[in-house]
């Protein structure tokens, strides 16, 4: 029983006798028409010394359900995915007096960042009214990472131009988009797939030994392909040198929904070469293709650097991304004190500028990074 059912109940206890020869009806009544206030109730009355109301005021006796509406009062904006209990500690340590501080901006943003959690910021950066946040691109999660997406037709929202076929059908349709409203499909020839991007697809420039490029490709398999690998390849081609592989992914068994193929870090061996290709590869592990096997597929990506991120649609061309499209450029838009701009931007490491900021002399900075590669400049 409710302390509000009990309560309204005691008010009708001379007729407790009656209640009980017909199965405590009233009590049932009372209770599912009470249910409803018992939320107010249990705010409102005093208990244990705590007047009414003040628990509503209380990150430690506040129910779970009032977090939201007490964290405006704190001037906190509670993260989503975190539990009551981290919403409570959040609530209890804040102060809203400390909301525009460098202090406040900098805690805000490294509860998304990992390792050191190093956040730089520089203020008055070209003008009074504007600063700039730096974080490490080691510390700092993926999917705030800037990028560049080489192949110039990794979607199908355009055509197939930049894909050929050695094996399998190869075609644009339209039924289930993982991007856009266009995907690719491949139907198995000669009981194989096997498909890759054409030479102007991913084009490279400069000297390319030790060049680092992440590759991967979304795949979903038709009824008849499911249970079957799949895996995809990425191959340097130009220069002196004849075609080679630079990496692999993993086989993965497809399914019905939308799987993510990847090669992470892959290095390119020759250095003299003018561009990357992806190939698309059916595997035989787990039983025999047969021709018109299917794969859907889209969100091809080649990009520079150890990790894969978040897909950028490429239509025709390349396309790069900004920094700041996850948690932590989030956390600096949100903290971001009115009048202010605010810019962001991910470093290797750090720069002269932050190591002169930090230290007050060439000797501290000596004895706490005994050589160049120590500091981490980037």
């Amino acid at each position: 029983m409710s302390p509000f059912t009990e309560l309204v109940y005691d008010t009708f206890r001379h007729l407790e006798p009656v209640d009980r020869a017909n199965n405590y009806a009233l009590l049932h009544l009372i209770e599912s028409m009470g249910a409803r206030f018992q939320g107010v109730h249990g705010i409102a009355r005093d208990e244990d010394g705590v007047p009414g109301y003040a628990k509503i005021m209380d990150a430690d006796l506040v129910p779970d359900e009032g977090l939201e509406w007490l964290s405006q009062f704190a001037g906190v904006a509670l993260p989503a995915g975190i539990t009551a209990s981290e919403k409570r500690d959040l609530l209890k340590t804040a102060d809203a007096s400390k909301r525009g501080t460098i202090s406040h901006i900098a805690a805000v943003i490294q509860r998304s960042l990992t390792g050191t959690k190093t956040v730089y910021v520089r203020e008055r950066d070209g003008s009074p009214y504007r600063y700039t946040i730096s974080t490490r691109r080691a510390e700092t999660p993926v999917e705030d990472w800037d990028s560049t997406n080489i192949l110039r037709n990794g979607g199908a929202e355009l055509n197939a131009d930049d894909w050929f076929s050695n094996f399998g059908n190869l075609f644009r349709t339209f039924d289930n988009p993982l991007f856009g409203g266009a995907h690719f499909r491949v139907e198995a020839g000669s009981n194989q797939i096997n498909i890759g991007t054409s030479s102007l697809a991913g084009t490279l420039s400069g000297a390319t030994t030790g060049k680092k490029f992440s590759t991967s490709l979304y795949v979903k398999g038709r009824p008849s392909a499911i249970g079957k690998t799949i895996w995809i390849n990425g191959y340097e081609v130009g220069g002196a040198s004849g075609e080679q592989s630079y990496g692999g992914s993993q086989k993965v068994v497809l399914t019905n929904g939308w799987q993510r193929l990847l090669i992470e870090g892959a290095s390119i061996i020759q250095n003299d070469r003018t561009f990357v290709r992806l190939y698309l590869f059916s595997g035989n592990d787990t039983g025999a293709w047969v021709t018109g096997d299917g794969v859907d597929f889209e969100g091809a990506q080649v990009e520079a650097g150890d990790r894969v991120t978040p897909y950028i649609e490429t239509a025709g061309a390349q396309a790069s991304r900004a920094a700041g499209f996850g948690p932590v450029g989030k956390a600096v838009r949100d903290t971001k004190p009115a009048g202010l701009t605010a810019n962001y931007q991910i470093v290797t490491g750090q720069d002269w500028q932050n190591v002169l900021e930090d230290f007050a002399t060439w000797t501290a900075v000596i004895s706490a990074f005994p050589t160049i590669d120590a500091l981490e400049l980037g």
